[in-house]
């Protein structure tokens, strides 16, 4: 399957004319992206709706980039070599905002996944956790993430104060009859 992506891509490529580099940005700029994070938490703060940010776990890794991760992100997305050499430092900037942003919040958790995965003893992992691309999550890999998303947010819960009902009670309220 991976192949097939790749031939799609690179066709693409091909027949899309090329783009100057200042014309093409590869992501959000980490400025932008910080800007943008704090101007939803705090409209969610707002609304006392209560947030879990992922830091995206990542399978390339500090120079352990494959090495058809350099002609790959340069004729997709026109990135320089040193810009594909520095993709997991650059994922970890991204992180950091991820990470300071919502530790000034209440209402925001982080499910630090690129943190916990990108330990040594995880390394073994990643096969099973990313496709062959070594960008998209397999459907263990989501998995394991909505896990952490659920042990993150009913611990929140659970330290909020907030009543929480129970299923007994939440079956009974929902078989009661509206009097009117």
């Amino acid at each position: 399957m991976s192949r097939l992506v790749w031939l799609l891509y690179s066709l693409r490529a091909k027949l899309t004319p090329p783009v100057p580099a200042a014309q093409s940005p590869v992501r959000v700029p980490l400025e932008n992206y910080r800007q943008n994070l704090s101007e939803i938490l705090d409209s969610c703060e707002m609304r006392e709706c209560p947030v879990l940010c992922i830091t995206a776990p990542s399978a390339v890794l500090a120079n352990q980039l494959p090495d058809w991760a350099f002609s790959f992100f340069g004729q997709i997305y026109r990135m320089s070599f040193e810009e594909v050499a520095s993709i997991p430092e650059t994922h970890a900037a991204y992180h950091s905002v991820i990470r300071q942003l919502c530790a000034d919040r209440d209402i925001a958790k982080v499910v630090d996944v690129a943190k916990h995965w990108s330990s040594e003893d995880q390394w073994d992992r990643l096969p099973e956790r990313f496709r062959g691309d070594r960008i998209n999550l397999t459907d263990q890999c989501q998995r394991e993430i909505d896990e952490l998303c659920f042990q993150v947010y009913s611990g929140s819960l659970m330290n909020s104060g907030l009543p929480l009902n129970t299923d007994e009670e939440a079956g009974a309220k929902s078989t009661q009859v509206n009097p009117e």
